[in-house]
């Protein structure tokens, strides 16, 4: 198991019924899971993660109205919980000063991560930070929100598909319903206007300047290359299935799980990174950026049939309704 599931198991088994019991008339504004920083968060963790700041635990966001009044009961009776559970230490207790979890501003969780107190309400919201951010504030899963149990068996249909990740049910919660409307990904016109960014930028660093780096034997400046090429390719991927893309150390374990190109481009880059300076090297790239051409054109991004990426983000940007973002720096995002 792990941390994310560890700790769904530890909301379930004491959490929840601590909290009914002391707490009944908060449970309709709270909403419990696991999100944030953290590795147990996106589900990655494994033997190695448990060596420090590893453990069970999980959020309770609180409305921002409520917060001041509610934070010092609702943080007492997480504190009241066992100290240990499956064998393992509970994070979020107040003695440990962990921040991370336990009891929280929902609105103030959402704007240390995004800049905003929960949805963008305008397009150059979306674009006041970076993929990563909105990736770290919409990772995990929500427990409970309320008073909607996570078990599927006690739920209405629509909330049991909620839960699970299926169709949407009708948040009963803010920080929820934020949540939720968020893990959908960009608006169209920002997703948009990201894919040709790192369709510019792919051909930049991989098709163009990795290449000519090769050509003059500095191999610093072509690992540079390689390594740009390989984060916007990442990030493309993520786009291509209307997701965020996490921070540097997570991103290529991240696009594995995509299922548009996922598991055949991280498999590529693997390819491409196992020996930077190979000779074949330079077709790898071009490979890859074929394949993800494929996929621009059968998401109708794109009506051209050019291996090089660059032109295509023209094309892609031409897709964009909103004129303010459609008159943005190719490159911007």
């Amino acid at each position: 198991m792990n941390g994310l599931q560890i700790s769904e198991q530890f909301f379930k088994e004491c959490g929840l019924p601590a909290f009914q019991a002391s707490a009944p008339e908060m449970m309709p504004e709270l909403t419990f899971g696991l999100a944030g920083q953290g590795s147990e968060c996106f589900g990655f963790d494994d033997e190695v993660s448990r060596d420090h700041d590893w453990g069970a635990g999980f959020c309770v966001w609180v409305p921002t109205e409520r917060f001041r009044d509610w934070a010092p009961k609702l943080q007492a009776i997480y504190d009241s919980l066992p100290s240990t559970y499956a064998g393992f230490p509970v994070k979020g207790r107040a003695v440990s000063g962990e921040q991370r979890i336990g009891v929280q501003d929902g609105d103030m969780f959402f704007y240390q991560f995004i800049g905003n107190r929960g949805v963008p309400a305008e397009p150059f919201g979306w674009l006041r930070t970076g993929e990563e951010a909105y990736a770290v504030a919409t990772n995990g899963k929500l427990f409970y929100a309320g008073g909607e149990p996570a078990d599927d068996s006690a739920a209405p249909d629509a909330a049991a598909a909620f839960w699970t990740g299926g169709a949407a049910a009708p948040a009963k919660t803010k920080f929820a319903r934020d949540y939720t409307e968020l893990k959908k990904g960009y608006p169209e016109d920002i997703r948009v206007k990201k894919i040709a960014a790192r369709a510019v930028k792919m051909a930049q660093s991989g098709q163009y300047n990795y290449v000519r780096c090769m050509g003059r034997g500095n191999r610093v400046a072509a690992f540079q290359a390689m390594a740009e090429f390989v984060k916007e390719t990442c990030s493309m991927i993520h786009l291509l299935n209307h997701a965020y893309c996490p921070f540097y150390k997570w991103m290529w374990r991240s696009t594995k799980d995509q299922p548009v190109l996922g598991a055949g481009t991280a498999a590529a880059l693997e390819a491409l990174t196992a020996d930077p300076y190979a000779a074949g090297a330079k077709d790898m790239i071009e490979e890859i950026c074929i394949v993800v051409k494929k996929e621009l054109q059968r998401q109708g991004l794109t009506d051209i049939d050019e291996d090089f990426l660059e032109p295509h983000g023209a094309r892609i940007m031409a897709r964009i309704k909103d004129p303010q973002v459609a008159g943005l720096p190719i490159s911007y995002g």
